[in-house]
């Protein structure tokens, strides 16, 4: 089955969304943009989900993993994922000393939702880009 799209004017001026069209499509908001993409599969932005694109936006967007891990293996996603999962909650809970709590619990579930496998696979193809251009 292939994927079907309906471009959206985000207007004030614009009747709102029934009911019926949100429950059926999931909004891709670019504010950016002055259209703006409704899907019903679940991407956004071409990312597994929400989640997955704004954990890469704000915490891995310049990341070089060899940087970071002097064990790095372009090989193993698997193991990279791992890794950039246990940075991200370390820069979210560590860093930012993150009370227990409902705040703590909405973090970690969104982080949850991430595709850590995406991401990991996203880094390894840039870093190997930026191999081959150097």
């Amino acid at each position: 089955m292939g994927k079907s799209f309906l471009l959206v004017n985000v207007s004030i001026s614009k009747q709102r969304p029934t009911k019926e069209t949100l429950e059926s499509y999931k909004i891709i908001f670019n504010p950016n943009l002055k259209e703006n993409i409704m899907t019903t599969d679940n991407k956004y932005n071409g990312w597994t989900n929400y989640e997955t694109w704004r954990v890469n936006l704000e915490i891995f967007d310049g990341f070089d993993p060899s940087e970071y891990y002097s064990s790095f293996d372009p090989s193993d996603a698997w193991g990279l994922g791992e890794s950039l999962k246990g940075y991200a909650e370390e820069v979210i809970f560590e860093c930012a000393e993150v009370p227990n709590g409902l705040a703590r619990d909405y973090a970690q579930a969104f982080l949850d939702n991430v595709n850590w496998f995406e991401l990991a696979q996203h880094l390894i193809k840039d870093y190997e880009l930026d191999k081959q251009n150097a």
